[in-house]
């Protein structure tokens, strides 16, 4: 496995806990920064009661639990809450808060849709959450939940694709992405691709390649034959000798292969098996968590190559807040970050599955969605007010005669505010696309230009476009 402060004060209660076969309640570690409520353990399950809506979810196979702080995760020193906890007549394990009652059934493996609920106490809903991490066998699994290697990003521009994307930027050798997909039997297993291939960036319609990788070891070449545009999807598969548990499996661009393809989703199927599975549409999946549909807004990365022009609502990625009431932090991958700032892989667990998760049953209380975040991740540093403002950019070659008497001079003219400058990249030379030399044909004296900018309370910024070869 690799690579979101304060809550509001609670008066510990007493806790009522039923004993149970394969279960404790084992004290978090020493370190403050670090410190865990009671766990509850349950076999290679393991639940930390951090607020009335807030539970952490761990599951080890090999019980090997991480207690350090995360990327994501800086805080869980929380003042425990009241709850209960007990084990009913049918095997599961429930969990008891004022706000939601978890259940687990007991010893059936990593937390799926099918062994793990919570109620929420306040809306009479059940979610079923699930780890877009984990990846089971004989599901499809979303390319754009995936991690990724070389150019391969989450993409968004083309049409037809299940989930919230799929990964496109298979462009050069090392371009990759890679699941830690679980299989319960070793042997022969059908490693399959749903795909898109059609004119790519060197204007051929072409059967293209791609590389399976099986920890570590190099694997089968996929053969991708065109498809009629990007809006179309196709199956591709190959052969893979798998062990039994977790195998780490890539679908790479080796040197050798052609690429430029799109990727929607992965799955393992049997060896003798033709279909591909159907995708899970009841929950929004980002490689970050998931939730019901529902959400109150979002987030976009960029406005690039979107169709249209602008990004669709329902592709917005989510926050922790929705209509739904429940949120899934998947915290799995997430690096391990010490008091001292230095960042760490995560311990590698083999075989055996993990799974780390943040479970936020919060119903229609919002505020308390966002203090547990808050109290878990981190206060996040308010943007500069300015930021708030307008901006303008284009990516034109604008001089410092340009601002000064022609564009800034239209704004004021208009009665219209301006707060920041986006100097696009034509500001450097010789290569407008790297490099951070100033272009003194446009910016004779650059220190002039930005003396003037503060003088006209602008604030500014600048395309730095730099590639790494």
């Amino acid at each position: 496995m690799r690579v979101l402060a304060s809550p509001s004060r609670r008066t510990a209660a007493a806790l009522s806990v039923a004993l149970a076969a394969a279960f404790t309640v084992a004290a978090g570690p020493a370190d403050p920064a670090v410190a865990a409520v009671a766990a509850v353990t349950d076999g290679s399950a393991r639940f930390d009661v951090l607020t009335p809506t807030l539970i952490r979810m761990q599951y080890a196979g090999d019980g090997a639990f991480t207690d350090a702080t995360t990327f994501n995760v800086v805080n869980r020193s929380f003042t425990p809450p009241a709850y209960t906890t007990s084990v009913t007549a049918d095997g599961y394990r429930e969990i008891r808060t004022s706000a939601l009652t978890l259940r687990y059934k007991q010893n059936s493996g990593p937390f799926t849709a099918a062994n793990l609920s919570v109620a929420i106490t306040a809306t009479g809903a059940t979610a079923r959450p699930v780890y877009p991490s984990y990846c089971a066998a004989s599901t499809a699994c979303e390319a754009e939940n995936a991690l990724f290697t070389g150019g391969v990003t989450p993409a968004y521009d083309h049409q037809g694709y299940t989930g919230s994307g799929f990964a496109g930027g298979y462009e050069g050798a090392g371009s990759g992405l890679q699941y830690d997909v679980d299989v319960p039997t070793a042997g022969t297993w059908r490693l399959a691709v749903r795909y898109a291939n059609a004119v790519g960036s060197d204007n051929q319609s072409a059967t293209r390649t791609l590389t399976a990788h099986v920890n570590g070891a190099t694997g089968p070449r996929f053969s991708l034959p065109p498809t009629s545009s990007w809006d179309t999807w196709a199956t591709g598969s190959v052969t893979v000798s798998l062990r039994a548990g977790v195998n780490a499996i890539t679908v790479n661009q080796d040197a050798a292969d052609s690429g430029r393809v799109n990727v929607d989703s992965l799955a393992v199927m049997p060896g003798g098996s033709t279909n591909y599975p159907s995708p899970a549409t009841d929950l929004r999946t980002t490689g970050y968590g998931a939730g019901p549909a529902s959400q109150l807004g979002g987030w976009y990365r960029s406005l690039d190559n979107l169709p249209g022009g602008l990004p669709d609502a329902n592709a917005l990625h989510p926050g922790v807040l929705n209509r739904g009431g429940w949120y899934l932090l998947d915290d799995t991958r997430t690096a391990l970050l010490s008091t001292s700032h230095t960042v760490s892989d995560r311990p590698g667990h083999g075989a055996q599955p993990y799974q780390d998760g943040y479970f936020f049953g919060y119903g229609q209380n919002y505020k308390q969605a966002l203090a547990d975040l808050n109290a878990l991740t981190g206060p996040a540093n308010l943007l500069p007010q300015t930021a708030y403002g307008v901006w303008f950019s284009r990516f034109w070659g604008y001089s410092t005669a340009d601002y000064q008497n022609t564009l800034l001079p239209a704004f004021r003219r208009n009665f219209t505010p301006l707060d920041w400058l986006v100097v696009d990249t034509d500001w450097k030379k010789p290569v407008e696309w790297d490099g951070w030399n100033w272009n003194t044909d446009l910016f004779p004296d650059p220190q002039a230009f930005l003396t003037w900018t503060k003088q006209m309370n602008l604030d500014t910024s600048f395309n730095a476009v730099s590639y790494t070869h």
